[in-house]
């Protein structure tokens, strides 16, 4: 396992990155998982995931990895705004976080206002400045290649933070202090040298922060690296990060092996 961090010629780390292709990951001999690098928001519902969880989250990332495009990132507009409102402050009128709310698609307004209301609460009265947006990282294990690019760099109440904002909604993907552990852990092995991680689950409105525990998570976060990278060789669904000729040949077999089973 190996935690990278980025070298300071290289772009600072935000969501406008994800415009961007992402560099090709040379696998180790053996190795048929991704050949290129996952989110640590797409990695970490995998680890939380029960063993058929697992196969749907894997098969879920398959299907569209590789493919980005701001029009179905549906929080994109919020991280973006909640850079701004930290970096340039409140001005008159309607602040960053305001302004998300009024440009949401209808769809998405909703949640957005509810985000909105829950990340000030967050806030509350601690004195917040603004030092940067920290640059990516990259946590490799077992052929998998994880980014690890918390949103913001912030000084709390004169203590540094580095901030990953978790925009995840539904039961399964909630946030308890234990299950966010392992994602502050990779944070403090990229980013720990800037700041204390943390986590804002900001659709429930609750921050985590890492805490003492009796726990090494290196060895339970390789082996479901492993286990990614065998689900990710095992299933037959064709990623966009094949050749077209292959994901062809994997289609024909797969509807070959239905045609006969049926």
């Amino acid at each position: 396992m190996l935690a990278i961090r980025e070298s300071s010629n290289q772009p600072p780390t935000n969501s406008h990155l994800e415009d961007q292709p992402t560099q090709r990951l040379i696998q180790p001999e053996g190795s048929q998982g991704p050949d290129s690098a996952i989110s640590l928001t797409q990695f970490f519902p995998f680890v939380l995931a029960d063993s058929i969880g697992k196969r749907s989250e894997v098969r879920s990332i398959k299907r569209t990895h590789g493919l980005y495009t701001p029009a179905i990132d549906y929080w994109r507009l919020l991280r973006l705004q909640v850079v701004a409102f930290h970096q340039y402050g409140a001005g008159p009128g309607l602040d960053a976080l305001d302004t998300a709310v009024e440009l949401a698609h209808d769809s998405r307004r909703e949640n957005y206002r509810q985000c909105v209301i829950n990340y000030r609460r967050l806030l509350g009265r601690k004195q917040i400045d603004f030092i940067g947006e920290p640059r990516r990282g990259m946590w490799l294990a077992e052929g998998l290649q994880v980014r690890i690019n918390p949103e913001l760099h912030l000084s709390m109440n004169g203590t540094p933070r580095v901030v990953k904002l978790y925009f995840k909604t539904g039961k399964r993907h909630r946030l308890t202090q234990r299950t966010a552990n392992p994602m502050l852990h990779l944070l403090d092995e990229c980013h720990g040298h800037l700041g204390a991680p943390m986590v804002f689950d900001v659709f429930n409105g609750r921050a985590f922060s890492k805490t003492r525990v009796d726990v090494d998570f290196d060895p339970m976060l390789r082996a479901q690296a492993a286990a990614f990278v065998s689900l990710w060789q095992a299933d037959p669904t064709p990623g966009l990060d094949q050749p077209k000729k292959e994901q062809k040949r994997v289609k024909e077999t797969t509807d070959a092996s239905h045609q006969s089973a049926a």
